[in-house]
């Protein structure tokens, strides 16, 4: 498992790029509260006091969800264009939850960005599974899930696409993405 990422005003910037990317593909006014450390320095640029700063985006999206907003799913559109796929798989696996199309769920990741999603569905009475890909469970996922465990490293490697694969049908493959 690896450390939290240092706070720094390049951290902080990349921060508040991220946010701007998700604004950007949310396409209209966004119907989300921001939290945490982007806030301070926003609401006082002028001040004297330096914030302590902050390496992530904070976003209230979970009574956006829950309500079943329309704007839900412009949410999710905008997370995933922006690049954050384990954000926008939070959002969707709280929808279902809220639909009442699910009540169980088990994710495949060590993204400790899951875990406001998690708590909220383990304190609303759903079970939360994780499997962690990496050898190890992040505590922050250890913490909330209703029960976590690593796979071995071995497995994850069995469970890789092929390099190449055929499309059936067509004369052409698709290729696996790069790590990242």
């Amino acid at each position: 498992m690896s450390a939290d990422p240092p706070r720094s005003q390049a951290a902080r910037r990349a921060a508040q790029d991220a946010l701007v990317r998700v604004v950007h593909h949310y396409g209209t006014m966004p119907e989300f509260v921001l939290l945490g450390g982007l806030v301070p320095e926003l609401l006082c640029e002028a001040s004297s006091a330096v914030h302590a700063g902050t390496t992530d985006v904070d976003v209230q999206v979970n009574l956006e969800i829950a309500a079943g907003s329309v704007n839900a799913a412009l949410l999710e559109a905008a997370l995933m264009a922006a690049g954050f796929t384990d954000v926008a798989i939070a959002s969707h696996l709280l929808r279902d939850y809220y639909r009442g199309d699910c009540t169980h769920a088990i994710v495949l990741s060590n993204d400790s960005d899951l875990r406001p999603a998690i708590e909220l569905a383990i304190g609303d009475g759903h079970q939360f599974g994780v499997f962690s890909p990496m050898g190890t469970v992040s505590r922050d996922l250890a913490r909330v899930a209703s029960w976590a465990k690593p796979i071995s490293p071995e497995l994850v490697a069995l469970c890789q696409m092929s390099e190449e694969v055929p499309v059936p049908g067509l004369s052409r493959t698709l290729s696996r993405p790069a790590a990242q």
